[in-house]
C-alpha cells in the first residue's frame, strides 16, 4: 500500500482483476501546509493574476454572454474526451431542438448541468446534495440514465 500526505493507494481484488484505488487523506492536513517564503510568493503572484483577471473582465461588454460561451465550449470539450462526436457548430445551431443526436444531447445535458449548478450555488452552498442534484440533471434523458443518476457511485469505473 503506497501511503503520502495525499493519500493512500489501496490494492483491490486480486490477479487479472486487481486494480488500485485511492483513498484521500482527512482534512485538514497533518502536519498543516508550512507558509514558508515560496508558498506566501506563489499566493502573491496568483492574488495578482486573479486581480488582472478581474480588471480585463470589467471590459466585457455582457459578462453573462461570455459566461454561456464558455461553459458550452467547456462541456463540448469534456464531452469530447468521453468519445462524445459533436461540434460547436451543432452546439450553436438555432435548429437544435429539431435535430439532437444522442451526442449533441449530452453536451446539452452538461451545459444545463453546468447552468443549474451556477444558478443553485447563489441560494445554496456548495455541497454534496448540489453534486448529485447537478448529476440528476447531466444525465437526464441519454445513455447511462440507469446508472443511479444523482448518486454517488459505490462501485470502481472500469
Amino acid at each position: 500500500m503506497e501511503t503520502n500526505r495525499a493519500g493512500r493507494l489501496r490494492s483491490n481484488l486480486g490477479g487479472d482483476a486487481e486494480y488500485k484505488s485511492f483513498i484521500p487523506t482527512q482534512l485538514p492536513p497533518n502536519p498543516a501546509i508550512d507558509f514558508d517564503d515560496d508558498m506566501l510568493r506563489l499566493l502573491v503572484d496568483g492574488n495578482k493574476e486573479l486581480s488582472i483577471l478581474e480588471s480585463i473582465s470589467k471590459f466585457i461588454p455582457n459578462i453573462n454572454v461570455f459566461v454561456a460561451m464558455y461553459v458550452r465550449k467547456e462541456a463540448l470539450m469534456s464531452s469530447q474526451i468521453e468519445g462524445t462526436q459533436a461540434t460547436l457548430e451543432d452546439i450553436l445551431d438555432p435548429a437544435l431542438d429539431e435535430n439532437v443526436n444522442r451526442d449533441v444531447a449530452e453536451v446539452l445535458n452538461y451545459i444545463q448541468a453546468t447552468e443549474y449548478a451556477i444558478k443553485r450555488m447563489k441560494d445554496f452552498p456548495l455541497s454534496n446534495r448540489l453534486i448529485k442534484e447537478t448529476h440528476a440533471v447531466l444525465m437526464q434523458g441519454i445513455r447511462g440514465q440507469e446508472w443511479t443518476p444523482g448518486e454517488f457511485r459505490n462501485s470502481q469505473n472500469w
